[in-house]
C-alpha cells in the first residue's frame, strides 16, 4: 500500500467522527474554527462566482460561502469525507482529487480555498500542486489556503517541544519562505500571510 492509499484510508476512517473531533481539536489544531473564519474573510468571491475547495472534508470551510450564494465545488482524497459532505451539503459540486490532480478545465474557478490540507502534499510535489492551483484560476483570481505552517524551522521545533504530547512527528509542514517561494514560482503575486494560531497561517495570492 502507498502513501497516498494509506491517507485515504486514514481519513475514510476518520470522516465517521470528524465533525465531532473538530469541536474539541487541541494541540497544532488549536484555533480550528476560529482560523477558518478568518481565512473566509479574506476570500473576495461575489454571487454566482465559483469556487473550489481542495480537500473540503465534510465541508467546514466550504459552508461559510453558502450565504454569498456562489457556485461551491469540492475534490477530495477520501470518498467517505465525501459522502459525509454531500449528506449535509447536497448542492455541493463534489469529486475525487487531490492537489496535484485537479479534475477541471484552465481558468474555471474565481476563487480556490483550501484548508488544513497542502502538508498532505509531498514535499516534491508542491510545487506541482502550486502550478495545478494556479492553472485552475481565472485570471485575477484569488487562492486563500490555511494550514499548519511555521515562520521558521526554530519556530517548528519550538511548538513540536510545547506540544509533543499532540505532536505527530511524521507530518511535513511547510515554512512561510518555502511556500512563499512555490507560490512565486508558480506565478502568483501580492502574496499576502496572516498567522492566526499559533500553528495556523493563511497565505493569500493572487493570479
Amino acid at each position: 500500500m502507498n502513501s497516498l492509499e494509506k491517507k485515504k484510508n486514514l481519513f475514510n476512517e476518520w470522516a465517521k467522527t470528524y465533525d465531532q473531533n473538530v469541536a474539541t481539536l487541541s494541540g497544532p489544531l488549536d484555533g480550528y474554527k476560529e482560523s477558518l473564519t478568518r481565512a473566509a474573510q479574506t476570500v473576495p468571491i461575489k454571487e454566482n462566482e465559483s469556487l473550489l475547495d481542495i480537500g473540503i472534508g465534510t465541508g467546514s470551510f466550504a459552508e461559510h460561502f453558502i450565504s454569498k450564494k456562489v457556485h461551491i465545488h469540492g475534490i477530495d482524497l477520501s470518498t467517505k469525507m465525501l459522502e459525509a459532505c454531500e449528506k449535509k451539503f447536497p448542492s455541493f459540486t463534489l469529486k475525487e482529487g487531490v492537489f496535484t490532480s485537479i479534475d477541471y478545465e484552465n481558468e474555471s474557478f474565481q476563487a480556490v480555498i483550501s484548508s488544513f490540507c497542502f502538508h498532505e502534499v509531498a514535499r516534491e510535489e508542491r510545487q506541482k500542486a502550486c502550478n495545478e492551483v494556479y492553472r485552475v484560476l481565472k485570471p485575477g483570481g484569488q487562492l486563500t489556503l490555511l494550514d499548519l505552517i511555521f515562520a521558521s524551522s526554530p519556530a517548528m521545533k519550538r511548538a513540536s517541544e510545547d506540544l509533543r504530547g499532540h505532536w505527530d512527528p511524521t507530518e511535513d509542514y511547510a515554512l512561510v519562505e518555502e511556500l512563499d517561494t512555490l507560490l512565486y514560482n508558480s506565478g502568483f503575486r501580492d502574496i499576502k500571510w496572516i498567522q492566526s494560531a499559533r500553528c495556523h497561517w493563511i497565505v493569500t495570492a493572487i493570479k
